[in-house]
């Protein structure tokens, strides 16, 4: 426990503090330094900016490149740019390399086992938009687009995903993008067997 303590607290710095990727205080659409003239209504000089699509969060965020190459891998990046309201539980590259133990992510797509990858990525999708605020204290199932159940405990302000031995923290919550919401989270989930 000891170390899963560890490990998010060193994601949590690396997220918050690293350069070229998203900070939760620079959420798309926030605006850092809006420029207000004298003399005019300063909410009329706060047009927000357009929310980046999912898809496109996904593309541009260099802490998701091997989500990216999967979600492409596996024919799922098409389907982030939907108009349906999604929630994403985005694991980072780290994660993926945790899985894979340096080994590439095409050996996930190898010897048959694409469909495989999908539902992987698939349990990783929630329909419907769900902020941070909208999982309550202890723990609930939530029903992913694999069809599979996903246990999400939250104590205190920390949200934990899965049950072991595949679980996650989110690591960084509620990046608004314009079909839903992403929660970056430090590793890869597993979903139950059938």
């Amino acid at each position: 426990m000891r170390n899963a303590v560890l490990l998010f607290s060193a994601l949590l710095f690396v997220i918050s503090c690293g350069d070229g990727g998203v900070r939760q205080d620079e959420q798309p659409g926030s605006s850092q330094n809006p420029q207000v003239s004298e003399g005019r209504d300063a909410e009329a000089d706060l047009q927000p900016e357009e929310l980046r699509s999912l898809r496109a969060f996904v593309e541009d965020e260099p802490r998701l490149s091997t989500l990216r190459t999967t979600l492409q891998s596996a024919g799922l990046l098409a389907e982030l740019e939907g108009e349906s309201a999604v929630t994403l539980f985005a694991p980072t590259n780290e994660a993926f390399e945790a899985l894979l133990a340096g080994a590439p992510v095409t050996v996930l797509t190898q010897d048959g086992s694409a469909e495989t990858l999908e539902r992987i990525l698939r349990h990783h999708i929630i329909p419907g938009s769900f902020a941070r605020d909208a999982f309550v204290q202890g723990a609930q199932t939530i029903k992913t687009a694999a069809g599979t159940d996903l246990t999400i405990t939250v104590t205190g302000s920390v949200i934990a995903l899965g049950t072991e031995p595949s679980t996650a923290i989110v690591a960084l919550p509620d990046i608004a993008v314009s079909n839903g919401v992403v929660h970056v989270i430090d590793a890869v989930l597993i979903p139950p067997t059938e």
